[in-house]
């Protein structure tokens, strides 16, 4: 049965959609730690990352590229490293090389939101679009309000189904561009429909977190922040400030409610609990109350994975229970790695990281979060078209009883059908322009209330160093801040870390110093301890705790 007319235009269509205006180039990603990786389309989307030369002095150096791996089609996980496809956007505005940074999905808007990020990684500046957006139907990437106070990475990032992204906690520091290292306690939401920012602060009340991750609850309205480090500022009982850090113990689980814009602290019960952990991944399994915990390493100074490496929390009455999995089957234990779940289905991919060897992987593998089962055969769901893509067969006889077309009849569904496509594709390139008009002057100007907002931000941005009035809490570094003068990009850094006020894994081992400089504006070499994952870009003096003799 040779193709009509119609069946010839909309293939023609899907040829257009999928095909020319998505310039793609089927890959295995290099290897990488601190990516992130999102689902959108039955597609798992993943942009930069860092790679990182474990040794005496640890370089990171981040990376700029984005990959997708199409889950709607069936997988033989063994044999499909190179199942991914690198995606080369249109237009003039790229992705700079990023880490740490925050990325969320938003469906309704078939868009990708990036904010944030530590960019290369102690280069000593900021990141030129600290907010981005890739749209994936027009395969472009264009910038979004950057009025968000400070640049901050590390920070627990979520979004609503009304297109507001929620970022709380984090560090800005020497990292981002700033001279003060700094806890970002104020919680940072961007509606993507206004292309607004605005700050809410966060009650004296509750401690700030980094290294943590947000996810949005079943309900839609309730963020759960889970795990990491508890980082900040401190006025103590002398009146001298203080920079803490401690771990984050998953007993207790601060919540959220992008409703009514309340904070909680929930207590967490289990059989048992987690051992405290960061660079570990947290997602909700869809359609359910569950969100799987996985991997992440030690807190403090050494890389190691966390040997209790998956965890189920449910929260509907905040429960924590371990799964227990083979160490040497399927993702195994590993940190700094990504975790997704495809729309709808119960499978979890778990991708890149570093393993208990401190070898950095390139592989996906595929958990069945119903059986608890790593899976070899992943069965896609297929790419359902609309109605209007799908292709159709023709009912039609001809005066012969059989469905033969004519030559003529073929010639002229041929030349109609080019004709057609280049109808199409006139129409499509106009509505490309348009949008791209319209998304460029989307991030220049700024609606009248984000004009209101921006003495606002700007405020909270100066005013980021809050201070806690109560004691800070246990098992935490202690440090005396002094302000240095301006340094340039690449300049040395020394400090020298105090002993510490209560017990405890440190980055440092007490009164151990270290000296810090830079290689490049791509390669970024960390303290030779390995323990410091962030950049003290003060200078450290030791100070005793509060009560010791003077």
């Amino acid at each position: 049965m040779k193709p009509p007319f119609k069946v010839i235009l909309r293939l023609g269509v899907l040829v257009l959609r999928f095909g020319l205006f998505r310039l793609i180039t089927a890959v295995e990603p290099p290897s990488r730690i601190l990516t992130a990786c999102v689902p959108l389309d039955l597609r798992i989307y993943c942009y930069g990352g860092s790679y990182v030369v474990f040794s005496s002095n640890n370089s990171f150096d981040s990376l700029d590229d984005f990959y997708y791996l199409d889950v709607a089609q069936n997988l033989t996980v063994s044999s499909s490293g190179s199942a991914w496809q690198q995606v080369h956007a249109n237009g003039k505005i790229k992705p700079e090389a990023n880490s740490m940074f925050g990325m969320v999905a938003l469906p309704e808007e078939n868009t990708i939101v990036v904010t944030g990020g530590a960019g290369n990684v102690f280069s000593n500046q900021s990141i030129s679009n600290p907010t981005l957006a890739y749209d994936a139907r027009a395969n472009e990437w264009h910038t979004l309000s950057s009025n968000a106070g400070r640049q901050s990475y590390a920070a627990g990032t979520a979004a609503s189904s009304d297109g507001k992204i929620y970022v709380f906690g984090g560090i800005s520091d020497q990292s981002t561009g700033d001279i003060e290292l700094t806890d970002t306690r104020n919680m940072r939401i961007y509606n993507y429909n206004a292309n607004q920012w605005r700050t809410l602060a966060l009650p004296d009340q509750y401690y700030s977190y980094a290294w943590h991750t947000g996810v949005m609850g079943n309900d839609g309205r309730t963020i759960y922040y889970i795990a990491g480090e508890i980082e900040g500022y401190f006025k103590t009982s002398n009146g001298s400030l203080t920079y803490g850090v401690s771990d984050n113990t998953l007993d207790k689980i601060m919540t959220f409610n992008t409703d009514t814009s309340l904070w909680n602290e929930l207590n967490a019960t289990g059989d048992a609990i987690p051992s405290s952990r960061m660079w570990h991944t947290a997602v909700r399994k869809p359609n359910t109350d569950n969100i799987v915990l996985y991997g992440g390493r030690e807190t403090g100074s050494s890389f190691n994975v966390s040997s209790d490496f998956c965890w189920v929390l449910t929260t509907t009455d905040i429960t924590w229970k371990q799964i227990n999995l083979s160490s040497s089957a399927g993702a195994g234990a590993r940190f700094g790695h990504s975790a997704a779940f495809p729309e709808n289905s119960s499978m979890m991919f778990v991708m890149f990281g570093v393993d208990s060897n401190l070898h950095q992987r390139t592989d996906f593998q595929v958990l069945n979060t119903d059986t608890w089962e790593w899976i070899d055969r992943y069965e896609g769901p297929g790419r359902n078209l609309t109605n209007e893509d799908k292709p159709q067969t023709s009912n039609n006889k001809g005066d012969d009883g059989n469905n033969s077309v004519s030559g003529g009849t073929i010639a002229g569904a041929v030349v109609g059908s080019i004709a057609g496509v280049a109808v199409i594709a006139g129409i499509l390139a106009f509505i490309f322009r348009r949008r791209r008009q319209q998304q460029q002057q989307r991030s220049v100007i700024e609606t009248s209330n984000e004009k209101n907002n921006s003495d606002d931000a700007q405020e909270a941005a100066n005013n980021n160093i809050s201070y806690q009035t109560q004691s800070p809490p246990p098992q935490y570094m202690q440090y005396t801040l002094q302000k240095p003068q301006q340094q340039a990009p690449h300049q040395q850094v020394t400090g020298m870390m105090s002993s510490s006020i209560a017990s405890g894994t440190l980055p440092l081992s007490e009164g151990s110093s270290y000296s810090q400089s830079h290689t490049s504006p791509t390669t970024s070499v960390l303290p030779p301890h390995q323990g410091l994952y962030y950049t003290p870009n003060l200078r450290l003096e030791p100070v005793k705790p509060d009560g010791a003799n003077q």
